[in-house]
């Protein structure tokens, strides 16, 4: 159902039913196809299957761009920025066989100086970017995850930075990071700083990908906390967290206008990815701001319409370099995010048409077998 976030007008009908309206279609489509070709041509001998098929594809596509002409977002925008460094830039702030055991919690003190020299410069150019977005009129400025990784000794100190730097600029501030722990498991966390430069929303991944981050990482709560914001309320999730559609439903059920999310991917997935996002924003009815290292950084309005993005994919999943290389330095994408969401049927009813074929497949499969018996109870003729 995601290969067909491209098709706009299909895309809105899981503002209404979720992806499984677009996966229905895509089903019974194969179903047709079948049938026409059992059965060959013309139109004359179909049966009342495809024309039912036809009729609601037909208007899966027209209700799809009705929505789209005169649905459309609202026009108060705000400017956001993603600073976003590179997966070649953050790999290389530290030796890997000492990032090997930082990650293991088996580290050495020298590991640890390493740590806090490479991070020392990381995040002096992560902070010094987001100040030139501010100046150039970004008010959301986010980052990817894990954009840096700290020991406890080593945060306190960076979030007062970051406070100052939010505070001076009067910006909301999205700062995403890894804090390694010395024989536990680590976190991995988002921390939005406010115009004031408190610490006004904090979250820990949930979602953890399985095999590569469960073992390692803390697993957050599953909660997904707001902030009410001049700009709308906004959300903040990690990464895998919006693979899953019944998570960020969480963010629809509470009114959530933009949807913040840092990202960690790689070249052969950033595609996918995107889509994944534009697929959570039309459900939901929220924008989605996703800060990506190693993909594909986006401002997906409330319909899915990509509104601005930037290719960072850098590397493949071992790590390999991309070729033609992409910037081996912090950059920054700009674009302007419509602040209010849109009330979708979806966000009301859930997966309840997922629900409703699963209870109509039970009932033609019980008036199968009521059949069957029934055949089988009329006495043969001789």
């Amino acid at each position: 159902m995601y290969t067909q976030t491209d098709n706009a007008a299909l895309l809105q009908t899981a503002a209404f039913v979720g992806i499984w309206g677009i996966l229905f279609l895509m089903a019974w489509t194969a179903r047709v196809a079948n049938w026409v070709w059992d059965n060959g041509l013309p139109v004359a001998r179909a049966s009342r299957g495809p024309v039912f098929y036809a009729a609601a594809l037909l208007l899966a596509l027209l209700g799809g761009g009705a929505w789209l002409a005169f649905a459309a977002p609202a026009r108060a925008e705000v400017p956001v920025a993603t600073v976003v460094s590179s997966s070649q830039q953050l790999l290389n702030s530290v030796p890997s066989d000492a990032l090997g055991r930082l990650l293991a919690g088996t580290a050495t003190a020298q590991d640890n100086a390493l740590l806090h020299t490479g991070m020392a410069t990381l995040s002096d150019e992560m902070l010094a970017q987001s100040a030139r977005a501010a100046q150039a009129g970004a008010r959301i400025i986010v980052w990817p995850e894990g954009s840096l990784l700290l020991s406890p000794a080593d945060e306190a100190a960076f979030q007062g930075r970051a406070a100052e730097l939010a505070r001076n600029n009067g910006v909301y501030l999205v700062t995403a990071y890894a804090v390694l722990h010395q024989g536990a498991k680590h976190e991995n966390k988002a921390i939005v700083f406010d115009p004031r430069g408190a610490q006004a929303l904090e979250y820990a991944k949930h979602n953890l990908v399985p095999f590569a981050e469960d073992s390692v990482f803390e697993r957050g709560a599953g909660l997904i906390p707001t902030l009410d914001t001049p700009y709308g309320r906004l959300a903040v999730v990690i990464c895998h967290d919006q693979d899953h559609h019944e998570f960020i439903a969480q963010a629809g059920r509470q009114g959530v206008d933009l949807l913040l999310i840092p990202t960690g991917d790689w070249k052969t997935i950033d595609q996918a990815h995107q889509r994944l996002g534009m697929m959570r924003a039309v459900e939901q009815g929220v924008t989605v701001v996703r800060a990506t290292r190693g993909g594909l950084s986006a401002v997906i309005d409330p319909q899915g319409r990509v509104l601005a993005s930037m290719d960072r994919g850098d590397v493949y999943f071992d790590r390999t370099p991309v070729e033609p290389a992409l910037p081996n330095d912090v950059s920054t994408m700009f674009g302007s995010a419509p602040a209010s969401g849109m009330p979708t049927l979806y966000r009301t009813t859930g997966d309840a048409f997922a629900w409703l074929c699963v209870a109509g497949l039970a009932g033609f499969v019980a008036a199968a077998l009521r059949r069957r018996q029934a055949r089988a109870a009329v006495p043969a003729v001789v």
